[in-house]
């Protein structure tokens, strides 16, 4: 069994008219609107190839089903009984799974799947108003915090007496009450965005704080990346510096095996470092490993100012220094 995101909406229609599904004047138009629109999200199950089941979710929140459409008053206490007042959440709006396919432990994979992508994506809470036997017992399984009693329409029209099953989704966060903050652990490369964008907010702010600190930051800050490419294009070598506050940091500096010990390296330090005093840089500082490149850095004028033993266990971290013409 595979886990989709989407799938062609020609196909879709298709296997939900076997299902006798969607079937009334401008349901299925509607469905495709809302898919289109991103109101709607689609997870499709497949075997072999083909639809088996579906799930579709979307955002919403414990006020409104959607913008203009308020939650019932039962409804509503539910949710707020379980998360607070004014909270986002996801709500798993239709699961579907063929008949043939029922009995297969394909429930248990499809939530396994679900929370995760959820997760990933960063959300926090997700309810699911449940009325099948199978996936009341899957939620309970799960450990689903529970309600019941809520009367919804069922997939054919039929008036059902619901179950409503919250999960929240981040158990690894710790909360703040009074701000509601959350502390989130982001894990590669699922997170790979979330924490790209973290880190560009986090620099931003230490920015301001610092600009708020210092009159005279010297020329702007900025980063200096100067490659070696072969006949090929391919990055063959390199060196990334970095000006702030008047001194130039050489964060990377790397040359292909082959290419050693002919005076690449040199060329591309020199390259870097000239570019930094052009920038109005004076000084000019580095790190290197006691396994990598200390001597080549003090042949260039740099000096050494610090030691970091053990770091990694039996080895050391150089820090070193030089002054620009």
């Amino acid at each position: 069994m595979r886990f989709a995101e989407g799938c062609d909406f020609r196909e879709f229609s298709r296997y939900l008219a076997k299902l006798g599904q969607y079937t009334a004047e401008g349901e299925l138009d509607r469905l495709r609107r809302s898919l289109e629109s991103g109101r709607f999200n689609l997870i499709v199950f497949r075997e072999n190839g083909e639809i088996v089941g579906h799930a579709i979710w979307h955002e919403t929140n414990t006020e409104e089903h959607r913008k203009g459409d308020p939650r019932e008053k039962e409804d509503k206490e539910i949710l707020e009984g379980f998360m607070g007042k004014g909270k986002d959440f996801i709500e798993l709006h239709e699961l579907w799974l063929a008949e043939g396919n029922r009995g297969k432990g394909y429930g248990k994979q499809f939530f396994d799947f679900f929370e995760e992508h959820l997760r990933r994506k960063g959300y926090d809470s997700l309810v699911y108003y449940a009325f099948d036997a199978a996936a009341v017992a899957i939620c309970r399984k799960r450990g689903y915090k529970e309600a019941y009693g809520l009367k919804l329409a069922g997939p054919y029209g039929e008036i059902e007496t619901t179950y409503v099953f919250y999960l929240r989704l981040r158990k690894n966060l710790e909360l703040m009450n009074e701000d509601d903050l959350s502390f989130k652990i982001c894990k590669m490369p699922d997170d790979f965005k979330s924490a790209e964008d973290g880190r560009r907010a986090i620099l931003e702010g230490l920015g301001k704080f610092i600009n708020s600190k210092i009159s005279n930051m010297g020329p702007a800050p900025r980063t200096i990346p100067i490659f070696i490419r072969d006949r090929k294009n391919r990055v063959v070598g390199g060196v990334i510096g970095h000006v702030f506050g008047g001194w130039l940091y050489v964060e990377l500096l790397w040359v292909e095996e082959s290419l050693r010990k002919k005076g690449n390296g040199a060329r591309l330090l020199k390259m870097v470092e000239n570019e930094a005093v052009k920038l109005g840089c004076k000084h000019a500082h580095l790190d290197t490993f006691s396994f990598e490149a200390r001597p080549f850095y003090e042949k260039h004028g740099y000096t050494l100012f610090a030691t970091l033993d053990d770091y990694p266990e039996g080895h050391s971290k150089h820090f070193l220094k030089k002054s620009l013409p």
